[in-house]
This record gives structure tokens, C-alpha cells and sequence, in this order.
């Protein structure tokens, strides 16, 4: 018996009924006769994947509010964040990452991939608070979380240890934001072997100045061939004119 059956949706462009058997979908077809524990008539409305989102932040969101904001010539919004980040704590972090995941699976969304910010002013707090938000959603959303670097890694003697550290408590993807250190290659390298020993795949906030000779995209895309990591290595951001 199937736990699920829907009737009469939009599927691939024709009317058709869908049966759901243990978390997954079993069969499409038109008029699926099998009994079902639970059948719901969707006559008309369209049926799609769960919506993917690929890059969020849930440690900060819903801060707004505490702080001056931003203005011209004013702070950035990573130093306004980053003074912000010293007050978070576990459970307020838990809490503003627990709306984010209601309004994403709400709104459709069924993975994710969260940046989880790791630095001296919030330590490993966020990692904390994401697990729990992770086992709290399991088996409605499939939640993936990176250890992240927001603020560098060669600014003080504690972030590479915590990066470690994320990573041998269940995070399995690693992090890096190059344009936060003066020597970016040096920090696009330490990724690279850090998650080569740790067997993890890795993603890069890159390229996001103004200034089209800091781009490090074409380096990322050198060390990922050259390492053997093709299919291992994400970039973000990208928004640096190449000329």
C-alpha cells in the first residue's frame, strides 16, 4: 500500500496522479488504482521538484533590526556583522535559523545548503545552533552545512583550529572567502589541502570586489584540475568585472 497518493496534477505537461511509498515516489501515471494510506485531489494545480537552495546564511539572518545599517561610506555589511556576531548565542541563533527553515519549506524549498560562519567572534556557536536546526527539520528538509570562513583565516591563531573542529563534528563541506585575506592564493591553498586531507568537498564565496585584478576564479578552476577535484568545488558571489 502506498502511504501517499496525489490525483490529478500537472506532471511533465499532462493530468496524472502520483504515489508516494516510503519517501519516494513509487510511479506517475494516469488513474493509479492501488489503496493508499492517505490520497489528496490536486486537480489542476502543477506538481514540481522541491525548490534547492544553494547558498544561504541562516547563523544572521533576522538581524536587521540590531543594527545602524547600512550608509554611504559607511561600514560594510561584513564589519556591521561581524560587531554583531559577538552577541550570538546559541539559542538565538537556533531560533533565527529555525524561521528561515519554516519559511523555506513553506515557500517549497526542500535542500539547502547553509554557509555556517566560524571566526573568533562567534567561535563554533553557529555550528552548534545548525545541528540542532538540522535534527529538528530531518525528513522535511535536507539541510547541508558548511563550515565557513566569512572572516578569513590568517587574521588570528584560532579559526583554522575551529575550521577543523566544525569538521569533525558532522559538517561536511568546507568554506572559503579568499578577498577576506591579503594573500588569497595562500588561503584558496589551504582549503584546498585542508579538504583534501579531511576528504571534503569545498565552496568559495570568490570575486566579489570591484576590482578586476583580485579575481580569483581562473586560480580556484587551476588548483581544482590540478588536484584531482573536478565535481568537488563550488564557487559563489562571482559578481567582479572581469575587465
Amino acid at each position: 500500500m502506498d502511504d501517499l497518493i496525489l490525483r490529478g496534477g500537472i506532471i511533465a505537461g499532462r493530468q496524472q496522479d502520483l504515489a508516494i511509498q516510503h519517501g519516494r515516489i513509487r510511479q506517475i501515471a494516469p488513474d493509479i488504482l492501488e489503496p493508499a494510506h492517505k490520497a489528496f485531489d490536486i486537480a489542476g494545480k502543477l506538481v514540481v521538484p522541491g525548490f534547492i537552495e544553494s547558498h544561504i546564511h541562516p547563523d544572521k539572518a533576522f538581524v536587521a533590526d540590531r543594527g545602524p545599517g547600512l550608509n554611504h561610506g559607511g561600514p560594510t555589511p561584513q564589519v556591521l556583522v561581524a560587531e554583531l556576531k559577538k552577541a550570538f548565542t546559541v539559542d538565538d541563533i537556533y531560533e533565527r535559523a529555525r524561521r528561515v527553515m519554516l519559511s523555506a519549506i513553506r515557500h517549497g524549498c526542500t535542500a539547502m545548503r547553509a554557509h555556517v560562519e566560524i571566526d573568533p567572534y562567534v567561535q563554533l556557536r553557529g555550528v552548534e545552533a545548525l545541528l540542532r536546526v538540522q535534527a529538528t527539520f530531518a525528513g522535511l528538509l535536507d539541510l547541508q552545512l558548511v563550515a565557513f570562513a566569512q572572516e578569513g583565516i590568517f587574521h588570528d591563531g584560532m579559526t583554522q583550529g575551529m575550521l577543523r573542529e566544525a569538521l569533525h563534528m558532522g559538517l561536511p563541506v568546507l568554506g572559503g572567502c579568499p578577498y577576506m585575506d591579503a594573500d588569497q592564493r595562500r588561503h584558496i591553498d589551504w582549503f584546498f589541502e585542508t579538504a583534501a586531507a579531511a576528504d571534503v568537498p569545498l565552496d568559495f564565496h570568490a570575486d566579489s570586489s570591484d576590482d578586476p585584478s583580485r579575481l580569483t576564479c581562473e586560480y580556484i578552476a587551476e588548483q581544482t584540475m590540478t588536484r584531482g577535484m573536478q565535481g568537488r568545488v563550488s564557487l559563489g558571489h562571482l559578481c567582479t568585472p572581469m575587465s
